[in-house]
């Protein structure tokens, strides 16, 4: 009689108190599959709450011709994301950059509501944040234009996948 006493006790103060447990596969936005990217750092994501999970890659880098594309995963957000910035190879210096959210969804309309969200787009950085959505047809995409002054010097549209990682728990405000 004590324990359900106890049971029915602990499950009306998490109803009154408007708390319940949410628990959900953590993800990260992989760039392992995009041709010639290289992984320059690994480790253990550092959500808290977070179990079963194994090293993924963190940073990354692409380069090419005239520019080097630094991508960096925050490990210590619940939701996917990763930022984006650029640097020319011959002077070292960080180029600007312009998200081209839309460019691979088409006139798709909902597609293009539950495209990636770019959160932080700063001239010379773009941090992408992937939505609790359906994959579009051709796939995800970052993607974006490098620019060298008002110049376009590339134009970019990175195929990424979303890769599980353990699960975790939140006591989430119901």
């Amino acid at each position: 009689m004590r324990p359900l006493l106890l049971v029915t006790i602990l499950l009306l103060s998490i109803l009154l108190a408007g708390c319940a447990p949410y628990i959900s596969k953590y993800r990260y936005i992989s760039l392992e599959a995009v041709v010639d990217i290289s992984v320059k750092k690994t480790a253990m994501p550092r959500v808290n709450n977070l179990s079963l999970a194994r090293e993924m890659p963190l940073e990354y880098e692409l380069q090419r011709k005239a520019y080097l594309l630094a991508f960096q995963i925050d490990d210590n957000a619940y939701m996917a994301n990763i930022t984006v910035e650029a640097f020319d190879l011959a002077q070292n210096q960080q180029l600007l950059l312009k998200q081209q959210r839309f460019r691979m969804l088409g006139q798709d309309k909902w597609q293009q509501h539950c495209s990636p969200s770019y959160l932080m787009d700063t001239p010379t950085a773009i941090e992408v944040v992937w939505p609790s959505c359906n994959t579009p047809k051709k796939g995800w995409f970052i993607s974006f234009d490098v620019l060298d002054g008002n110049k376009v010097i590339g134009s970019e549209d990175i195929a990424f996948t979303l890769t599980e990682n353990g699960i975790y728990y939140v006591i989430d405000g119901i």
